[in-house]
């Protein structure tokens, strides 16, 4: 007499019939309670990791830095934004976005060698400033601290012989040079100006001085304030 399809058998295995006569096979049943024991299963990463940790760890920490450095060019956009200077705002949402994206390449670098993303938290930008020259000049000395924390993981690099990472931090060492050059000459040209005629100020980043001509600026483009 044939075991009817599905036929529970000893613990842990169950009679299924074959359909030609022959005799019936076991097949295994999985528990819900084994697969609770086993756990969840974790997948493996893609490739090996090419970062130390203490690489892994400073990468973490710029990514929170450029988050951090662009959440105060949001804030200071929007101080301009509000004593109605609109085109020294737009530069400064069109920083902001630059920012964000230098983020996300140390995202992108991150993920590519293997590591593991771990945002740290980002502190809250400046909210308030007394004029157009100390909101600049945040900006400045913004760029300075950044320059500096990428020297540091250039630093790191070299002395870890990580060349992956050192050659991947020259695009940020001369980007970086840019960027405060730019910031540097703002500052001069705003405290030249004065309060009374930042308009000059304006006119001169509407024809397109102080302009970032880097990819960074043209992605940057669909992110802008009008």
């Amino acid at each position: 007499m044939a075991v009817p399809q599905g036929t529970r058998s000893p613990r842990g295995t169950c009679r299924v019939a074959t359909g030609d006569g022959r005799s019936p096979r076991s097949a295994p049943v999985l528990h819900y309670a084994d697969a609770a024991r086993r756990g969840p299963t974790r997948l493996q990463p893609p490739i090996a990791m090419l970062l130390s940790a203490a690489m892994t760890a400073a990468l973490n920490q710029q990514v929170g830095n450029e988050l951090a450095a662009s959440n105060q060019y949001v804030q200071i956009a929007a101080y301009f934004d509000g004593e109605g200077l609109p085109t020294l705002a737009k530069h400064f949402y069109r920083q902001a976005a630059e920012e964000r994206s230098h983020a996300m390449r140390f995202v992108k670098y991150l993920m590519d060698a293997g590591g593991e993303l771990a945002i740290p938290a980002i502190p809250a930008p400046v909210p308030t400033f007394g004029s157009a020259a100390e909101a600049v000049q945040l900006a400045l000395t913004s760029e300075l601290t950044v320059t500096k924390q990428i020297n540091g993981i250039v630093d790191l690099a070299i002395r870890e012989s990580d060349h992956l990472t050192r050659n991947a931090l020259e695009w940020f060492v001369n980007e970086q040079r840019e960027e405060v050059a730019s910031m540097d000459a703002l500052l001069r040209m705003v405290k030249r100006a004065g309060e009374q005629n930042l308009f000059f100020v304006e006119q001169h980043l509407r024809s397109g001085g102080g302009e970032e001509k880097g990819g960074d600026a043209a992605e940057a483009e669909g992110a802008e304030g009008d």
